[in-house]
């Protein structure tokens, strides 16, 4: 997988489904009839995805939305509910349904993972790959998982490939590979690090050019910004 962050033990999985009825009031999967942001009715299937423990003894339920139907250019949803257990008892604090919608041909994320923070709250990010025309990038949404309530901070990429075409070999045909992965920032007022390894063929020539670029991701504006700028092969941020 592009990212490998460090995460601790899964809660059990009957703690998972335990928490996932009592938030929504069923075992899963249970479908929902929402609207887009445009406005556009859809059926999503909501499924639990993780259950995070947070620093104030509440616990955050991670859930996807998905939309069965959906076209390439689709989103999904994650879903996030914040639970307390008390006596051995879930008990439900507050739910946000559709807090982003990502990913894409209908679905949310491809997995969630986990990054724990020393005196931050944790983050949890919506992972997801797409393949079109040849290209596939991976990119994350990073949820802050606060402790009244998550954030959203941000989409950014984490991997990117450009395919080879009718079956050439990669050395001729591709033109680039990275994949990125998430590490805790050491950077004052960033959020997350991402290093990205990967090559790049040389102009005219079919020579690899290996590379290493890493980048803070820090909140600015609605949106998460790479301090200092790098240059991806397909992006440049």
């Amino acid at each position: 997988m592009p990212v490998s962050p460090p995460s601790p033990p899964l809660a059990p999985p009957e703690a998972l489904s335990e928490a996932f009825d009592v938030a929504y009031g069923g075992q899963g999967p249970i479908v929902r009839q929402v609207r887009r942001p445009s406005g556009a009715p859809v059926a999503l299937t909501l499924s639990a995805k993780r259950l995070v423990p947070l620093a104030t003894g509440k616990y955050a339920l991670v859930s996807l939305e998905t939309d069965a139907l959906g076209a390439h250019v689709d989103h999904g949803a994650i879903a996030v509910a914040y639970l307390s257990r008390r006596g051995g008892r879930w008990r439900l604090e507050r739910r946000w349904d559709e807090l982003a919608w990502t990913g894409n041909t209908g679905n949310a994320a491809d997995e969630v993972a986990l990054l724990r923070r020393p005196g931050a709250p944790p983050l949890a990010f919506a992972i997801s790959a797409d393949m079109h025309q040849g290209q596939g990038n991976t990119n994350g949404w990073a949820i802050a998982l606060g402790e009244r309530r998550p954030k959203v901070l941000g989409s950014f990429p984490i991997a990117g490939e450009l395919e080879p075409n009718n079956g050439c070999d990669v050395q001729v045909c591709g033109a680039y590979s990275y994949r990125g992965s998430i590490e805790r920032s050491k950077a004052a007022g960033a959020s997350f690090t991402v290093t990205y390894r990967g090559w790049t063929l040389a102009p005219r020539g079919l020579t690899r050019q290996g590379f290493i670029r890493s980048t803070n991701y820090k909140v600015e504006g609605l949106g998460l910004r790479a301090m200092p700028a790098v240059n991806l092969p397909d992006h440049s941020l």
